[in-house]
C-alpha cells in the first residue's frame, strides 16, 4: 500500500463524521433558511410532496428589518461580548503580570499558579476517574452490563487493540 493513501485511510472516519455531523447540518441549515420550511409543512417537505415549500428571503426580512427589537438585542448583544472579552484579557494580563514581575516571593508565586490552574484542570482528572470507573473490570457499570448480557467483557484498561 502506498505511503500517501494510508494517512488517508486512517482519516476517512473521522472525515465521515465531520461530513455526516458538521457539514450536513450546516448546509441543511443554510438550505432550509431561504425556503418558507415551518414546523407545519416539515413532514410534507420531508417526503418530498410537490409545492411543500417555496424559495424565499422572507426568513431575513423578519430577522433584520421585521422585528423592531433586533437592533436593541444586537447592541447588548456586542455590549456583552465586548464587556466580556475585556474584563477576561485585562484579568489574564493582570494576573500574569502579577504572578511574573510582581511577586518576588517563588513559594507564592507558585501557589498563586496552582490556585489557578486546579479549577481549570481539575474536570478533566475528574473525567478521567470516572471513565475508568465505567470501563473497570469487575465492578464497572459498562462490565456489570455487558456481564449480566451473557457477555464475556475484557479487561479494556490493560489489554491492547
Amino acid at each position: 500500500m502506498p505511503r500517501k493513501i494510508l494517512p488517508w485511510i486512517f482519516l476517512a472516519p473521522l472525515l465521515f463524521m465531520i461530513l455526516l455531523f458538521w457539514l450536513v447540518p450546516v448546509g441543511l441549515t443554510v438550505f432550509l433558511s431561504f425556503t418558507d420550511v415551518t414546523y407545519k409543512n416539515f413532514v410534507k417537505f420531508v417526503h418530498g410532496v410537490e409545492g411543500s415549500f417555496r424559495y424565499t428571503l422572507d426568513n431575513f426580512r423578519n430577522v433584520l428589518g421585521g422585528d423592531p427589537y433586533i437592533p436593541e438585542i444586537a447592541k447588548i448583544t456586542l455590549l456583552y461580548i465586548g464587556t466580556v472579552l475585556s474584563i477576561n484579557a485585562f484579568y489574564a494580563l493582570a494576573l500574569s503580570i502579577s504572578i511574573v514581575y510582581l511577586i518576588k516571593n517563588e513559594v507564592l508565586s507558585t501557589i498563586m499558579r496552582v490556585v489557578w490552574l486546579l479549577p481549570r484542570i481539575t474536570p478533566a482528572v475528574v473525567y478521567g476517574f470516572l471513565w475508568m470507573w465505567l470501563i473497570s473490570p469487575g465492578t464497572g457499570p459498562l462490565y456489570q452490563f455487558f456481564a449480566s448480557m451473557g457477555i464475556a467483557p475484557g479487561s479494556w484498561l490493560l489489554e491492547k487493540p
